[in-house]
């Protein structure tokens, strides 16, 4: 991973460019093309905040949320066993609420923050079609998908993570998990296998479902990739797989 501040892009770390490894396993058996990270990276920390971090996935089997120095390296700082560099922060596996038997929890989508508050998702499952674009469309559906989310928080006192709380038993498929500070809610796009496709809304602090627009069982309630977005007026804008609707909240 890199990082260059130079509007030319020069990877000299004189002008205050860096790169760090870190952590990959094996090629997920759904949805990835590749073995490294699946997130974009997201940004924590401005202005007078102690810590300005970088935030990604890493590409382990049971994946890691993977915190990365943005500047300078903090002087004394000491690298934490089991990272690539002295650049990473801190690294904490997640569990998305899943069982230890679990060989897969892996993200294809950047970490949702809020302070120093993130957010991850699971989106893997075990088997799948080879034709890895047909195995999004088809979770759910067809194939059953992937649970699992988990919420963290970053300690800057210690630089380290811990773990706030975390869901075994919710979807989130392709969507881009969405924040809302004015609610508190995070909002993730998956499928119950009782009543179909919908966006769930969890509330930031205890991981409570505290809204829910159901979709059914028709694929229009798949985001596929979208962004979870809401009108000033509270409506759901939802880019479907099949086109842009608007569900009004009334």
């Amino acid at each position: 991973m890199y990082l260059w501040k130079t509007a030319k892009g020069e990877q000299d770390e004189k002008d205050g460019a860096w790169k760090s490894e870190y952590n990959i396993g094996e090629q997920t058996p759904s949805v990835k093309f590749g073995k490294g990270t699946g997130s974009t990276p997201t940004l924590m920390g401005f202005g007078s905040d102690k810590d300005k971090l970088v935030m990604i996935t890493d590409g382990q089997d049971r994946m890691n949320i993977v915190t990365i120095w943005r500047d300078e390296i903090p002087v004394g700082f000491k690298q934490k066993p089991g990272t690539k560099s002295n650049h990473i922060a801190d690294q904490m596996p997640i569990t998305a609420g899943q069982p230890k038997t679990a060989k897969w929890i892996h993200s294809e989508q950047s970490v949702v923050v809020k302070g120093y508050g993130a957010f991850v998702v699971n989106n893997i499952v075990y088997k799948a079609p080879d034709d890895r674009l047909v195995g999004v469309i088809a979770l759910g559906p067809v194939i059953k998908p992937p649970v699992g989310l988990e919420r963290v928080q970053w300690d800057s006192k210690t630089d380290s993570w811990k773990s706030v709380w975390a869901r075994g038993d919710v979807s989130s498929i392709s969507m881009v998990p969405s924040m809302s500070t004015g609610s508190n809610i995070v909002f993730v796009n998956g499928y119950d296998q009782k009543t179909g496709w919908e966006v769930t809304g969890l509330d930031w602090e205890n991981g409570r479902t505290v809204y829910r627009a159901k979709f059914g069982f028709d694929n229009y309630g798949n985001g596929a990739y979208a962004i979870v977005q809401f009108l000033p007026n509270g409506d759901l804008l939802f880019n479907s797989i099949a086109g842009p609707i608007r569900v009004t909240t009334k």
